[in-house]
């Protein structure tokens, strides 16, 4: 079955607040000559929060608008996270939140607004 056009409706709210939380682990290496297992670090570097009203918005955020201005940090609807590494620890948790506010003053034919978001990892190059 398709997923549903809305997934929560409020009255009276003007904004939403929303809290992510990510763990991040240290990958696990072959064992080496030895038997000893070994880790590596988990790097990221620019983690981006891209949101629009539908997924085909997003895709053309990290696409074609990326391609067009490279500091795509610069955009309204993307937020930089930050970088994050496990430095050394098996894992780590880190927390981010998310302030959404309506993004138009007439809503969707159902009655609230679309907002669809993905993270990904920013790479100015």
């Amino acid at each position: 079955t398709a997923a549903p056009n809305f997934l929560l409706k409020l009255n009276g709210d003007d904004e939403l607040i929303f809290t992510f939380t990510f763990v991040i682990r240290q990958s696990h290496l072959p064992a080496t000559a030895d038997g000893r297992s070994a880790t590596s670090d988990t790097n990221i570097s620019g983690l981006t929060f891209v949101y629009a009203s539908t997924p085909k918005e997003v895709s053309n955020l990290v696409t074609r608008e990326f391609h067009a201005d490279p500091n795509l940090h610069k955009n309204a609807n993307v937020e930089l996270v930050g970088d994050y590494s496990t430095g050394g620890n098996s894992s780590v948790t880190f927390e981010w939140t998310w302030k959404w506010k309506p993004p138009k003053p007439v809503e969707d034919k159902g009655g609230g607004w679309r907002n669809c978001c993905s993270f990904v990892e920013y790479d100015p190059r």
